[in-house]
């Protein structure tokens, strides 16, 4: 049972990393207030500290600057073994990857630098959806998250009808139809959530059973500098 305790000793501000350990992990940007408003990836390999993540406009794999005011949980899913090629495949997928910002999630990943999906549907996504695709990537056998849990039912206001009228636009050989199956909002509290897990693939039921101790421990790291 994750016990407050444990999720204290869990929940690393990106300062206090020890960089002889060597591992991958959630990080997650904290605001003034407390809440986690972005999401990227922490590698932890030969002593020096890696961001891979989706800023929204650009993918970037970057040292992290020393005073970021980063929360990071280290996940147990790959191990010290895996980290070296972990890394690799974060390199390939930051190389390859062209996405578009936007709150979608069709299950889709990278692999070998390049994106794959199953129903022909954009590389659209959040921060978020950027650090899915590449775990979902290295776990392709299994699946990283059940994302159909998740739905559109957390969306910004306006969100839908903002993104049907756009369509024509930016996706003219896709409906609306088409793509607002796959419309859904994975939070970067929830992405940090998954951290604690060890069990493939993850639901959503899991990660809110936890979302509340999780998101009560990081808010005592509100970032003093934005």
């Amino acid at each position: 049972m994750l016990t407050l305790r444990k999720t204290q000793k869990a929940l690393v501000p990106i300062q206090n990393i020890d960089l002889t350990k060597e591992f991958v992990g959630m990080a997650v940007k904290m605001t003034p207030g407390g809440v986690a408003h972005h999401a990227g990836i922490v590698i932890s390999y030969s002593g020096s500290l890696y961001l891979c993540h989706y800023t929204g406009s650009i993918v970037v794999m970057e040292p992290f600057e020393p005073l970021s005011w980063y929360i990071v949980k280290s996940t147990l899913l790959v191990s010290a073994e895996e980290v070296l090629p972990f890394f690799s495949h974060c390199r390939l997928a930051v190389m390859g990857s062209k996405p578009e910002y936007g709150y979608f999630y069709s299950g889709s990943y990278y692999l070998n630098g390049s994106y794959f999906t199953m129903n022909g549907s954009p590389e659209l996504m959040t921060c978020v959806g950027f650090c899915l695709n590449v775990f979902n990537g290295f776990f392709e056998a299994i699946g990283f998250v059940q994302y159909s849990d998740w739905d559109a039912s957390t969306l910004p206001a306006g969100y839908l009808d903002e993104f049907k009228r756009i369509i024509p636009t930016r996706f003219p050989n896709l409906t609306f139809e088409e793509l607002s199956k796959d419309l859904r909002r994975i939070t970067p509290t929830e992405y940090l959530c998954t951290g604690f897990l060890e069990t493939l693939s993850i639901r959503k039921e899991d990660t809110d059973s936890i979302l509340s101790l999780v998101t009560g421990v990081i808010s005592q790291y509100p970032n003093p500098a934005l």
